[in-house]
């Protein structure tokens, strides 16, 4: 896996590509063309500024925990597939979408290296729904012919959500995720652009063999100190201008942040 090899070697930087809403999704503005232009042009830059990788996500759909659909499914594959012809970075997706098969159809049909799941061996309770562990439906896709080798980030006790069995210990999920099969585990804070504590991190280094990512709150003023506990940092609101997921991916910012990490 070129991902994985890429990220065992550093600490990855690796670049959101928040999609604007989806066909079919409640703020649709009614141009795929528009959609795949900002998707292109954020992937570009986070090329130009030296990121490591890039995952693509259609952050921006709404209502919350929608079941998507064929059309969503095509319009993501497009998408993903135009992001991947444009850069030489190794690509990613994101699907936000309780079914893996679909992620894992759209990460085959556009050539990705790999998929974050958000639920992977939790039950999680968002303000949409009860979210349920998907492992064992990874493993059934997964071995399916060409599936293997697109590698697995799992989040653990991911934002923005609570725990069904708050008592189930960080280090129980991230022993859990690893013997599960995922290839990388990623922790985060508790909200998007919430900084992901050091001593998570830590705890959960200490447990699994595997990548750790950090996935919420990395900025120039935070990346030296994480260094040192991850293997790879996931990268999308501070690099946009006040932290909103719609804006296009700032040049400065995204430079700056790579130099922080380049100390």
């Amino acid at each position: 896996m070129k991902f994985m090899n890429m990220l065992e070697k550093n600490s990855a930087l690796i670049g959101m590509v928040h999609c604007l809403p989806l066909p079919g999704t409640m703020n649709y503005a009614g141009s795929m063309d528009a959609i795949i232009e900002k998707a292109v042009s954020d992937a570009k830059t986070l090329e130009k500024a030296g990121f490591d990788a890039i995952l693509t996500e259609p952050t921006l759909d709404l209502p919350s925990g929608m079941a998507r659909g064929q059309l969503q499914l095509a319009a993501m594959s497009i998408i993903c597939k135009a992001v991947s012809t444009a850069v030489s970075l190794p690509t990613g997706v994101s699907y936000l979408t309780p079914d893996c098969m679909d992620m894992f159809s759209i990460a085959k049909a556009c050539g990705a290296g790999f998929v974050r799941l958000t639920t992977f061996v939790d039950t999680m309770i968002f303000p949409p729904g009860v979210s349920y562990p998907s492992a064992n439906r990874v493993w059934e896709v997964r071995r399916q012919e060409g599936m293997r080798d697109i590698a697995v980030l799992a989040d653990i006790q991911v934002k923005h959500g609570t725990m069904m069995y708050p008592e189930t210990r960080l280090e129980e999920s991230a022993y859990f995720a690893e013997k599960q099969g995922a290839d990388a585990i990623i922790v985060t804070g508790r909200a998007t652009g919430e900084e992901t504590p050091i001593e998570t991190i830590q705890r959960v280094k200490q447990i699994v063999k595997i990548p750790v990512i950090v996935g919420s709150g990395v900025s120039v003023d935070n990346i030296q100190g994480q260094m040192p506990f991850a293997d790879g940092f996931i990268i999308g609101s501070s690099i946009k201008n006040n932290g909103k997921l719609e804006a296009c991916v700032d040049e400065k910012l995204a430079a700056a942040l790579v130099s922080a990490k380049n100390k």
